[in-house]
């Protein structure tokens, strides 16, 4: 079932993802998904958290198609304008379901101010009369309601591979390092005006 939604999103909203491979593997991380890519070589890694199985389709379909915009967007983009790329993809509707029933119903605000995730408040501004009927309809279908709590986990992580280099995308912040392992750790930590990133549970780069 995953595997075709993915197989639908990028037939339906993603034409320059076609050609490319995606493989998909479930973890337990410190965050909903994670993303890595390699436009050379044309491949898609995304992993996923366990509790992502058990969301609704609409769900998953938000999540994903906030990953394939990173990817045709390219590594550095904020995350606000990631979100307003699958808004203009027509998946907005999905999107602005992710974040309801993750608990994002106001602005996440990230990079001490300078970037956001739209929530679901803010993606329902976005959208025209025709996505809004839409939304209204799945929503009830769905019988969800608006809860006003932050989410369990980091939202996204994105790595864009080239060379021997890994951008590494988090909250809005960008590091460059040596290639990462596919299987590596990330997490990023943000206290007292100090982030850190740390690879495998180590300290690799920080910021002031």
């Amino acid at each position: 079932m995953f595997d075709e939604t993915i197989t639908r999103i990028i037939r339906y909203a993603y034409p320059e993802l076609v050609s490319y491979r995606v493989r998909t593997r479930w973890a337990r991380m410190n965050a909903y998904g994670m993303v890595r890519w390699n436009s050379g070589l044309r491949e898609i890694d995304l992993k996923m958290d366990y509790e992502v199985r058990h969301w609704h389709d609409a769900q998953v379909t938000g999540l994903l198609a906030h990953e394939f915009s990173h990817v045709v967007l390219g590594g550095g983009r904020t995350e606000s304008s990631v979100d307003g790329d699958v808004i203009k993809r027509g998946l907005g509707v999905y999107l602005a379901i992710e974040r309801l029933l993750s608990g994002c119903h106001e602005d996440h605000i990230i990079k001490r101010g300078a970037d956001r995730y739209l929530s679901y408040r803010s993606i329902r501004e976005r959208l025209d009369s025709e996505h809004l009927q839409q939304l209204d309809q799945l929503l009830y279908h769905l019988r969800a309601y608006p809860r006003i709590n932050r989410p369990r986990l980091t939202r996204d992580v994105c790595i864009q591979e080239y060379g021997n280099l890994s951008k590494v995308m988090v909250s809005g912040h960008v590091f460059i390092l040596n290639a990462l392992a596919s299987d590596a750790r990330i997490e990023l930590i943000e206290d007292n005006g100090t982030v850190v990133l740390l690879v495998d549970d180590e300290v690799v780069s920080w910021e002031w």
